[in-house]
């Protein structure tokens, strides 16, 4: 399983810079080294136990799709700031109504202990 995350970070990863080279932001260099390093990276992270295999993972688990969703927001919005905020707050609401919805869709199917 472990592996298909890694491999949905490294997709993930790709979208992004691929819309960051469609719009002129990034050279297609730097595409394929950031590419490397991002898998260099997540094997470190699978490979080193302990602290700095765990700080790797969290820091491309986590880092990476909160770059994406900012340079998705800094896009759409044209970089006002106003506006950035705007859907950085619309799209938190959104998150918080979608975990809701998860909670209640899983709670039936969760086991709970027999009295």
């Amino acid at each position: 399983m472990g592996f298909l995350f890694d491999l949905v970070v490294v997709v993930s990863a790709l979208a992004l810079l691929l819309s960051l080279w469609a719009r002129g932001v990034i050279a297609g260099t730097f595409i394929a080294f950031a590419l490397v390093a991002i898998v260099v990276l997540l094997a470190v992270g699978r490979g080193a136990r302990g602290t700095i295999g765990h700080i790797v993972r969290l820091g491309l688990r986590v880092g990476l799709p909160i770059v994406a969703f900012l340079t998705v927001a800094v896009t759409i919005t044209g970089g006002d700031l106003s506006a950035i905020l705007g859907v950085l707050g619309g799209s938190v609401v959104l998150l918080v109504a979608l975990a809701g919805l998860y909670i209640m869709i899983i709670g039936p199917f969760l086991s709970r202990p027999r009295r």
